[in-house]
């Protein structure tokens, strides 16, 4: 069972990553914006609000991970997590939602075809090559 805790806290990082491009793109904002240290403009605090819920339903994090990942403290993440919540009561912004897991989803699929798709040493060599 521990095993199963130390890859899903490697890997958090890397989905955190995914949310954020996800819901950056759906805001129309950088993803590297959503890691400042300051709230940032309505826009920008948006997209990371997105970026949190994404990472805790989509990805099953908790809200300490998510506080970790987000370098925010609890009580902004469970705002975040409120905001977006109530924002589900409109269904246009409720199968918006739907769609950003489904699309998270599918990309982390494509990814462990990919990965699973070529050996360690093909991977390498196509790193060698950028």
């Amino acid at each position: 069972m521990r095993g199963i805790f130390q890859r899903r806290a490697r890997r958090a990082p890397i989905l955190a990553g995914l949310c954020a491009s996800v819901a950056g793109a759906a805001r129309g904002v950088a993803a590297a914006r959503l890691a400042g240290a300051t709230r940032g403009d309505a826009r920008v605090a948006g997209a990371r609000q997105l970026a949190i819920y994404l990472q805790n339903v989509t990805f099953c994090a908790d809200i300490s991970t998510c506080a970790a990942l987000f370098a925010r403290d609890r009580a902004t993440i469970r705002h975040a997590l409120a905001r977006i919540e109530d924002s589900r009561d409109a269904p246009a912004d409720d199968f918006a939602l739907a769609c950003l897991d489904a699309a998270l989803i599918a990309q982390l699929a494509m990814f462990r075809d990919f990965a699973r798709a070529f050996s360690s040493d093909e991977l390498e060599q196509i790193d060698d090559r950028n």
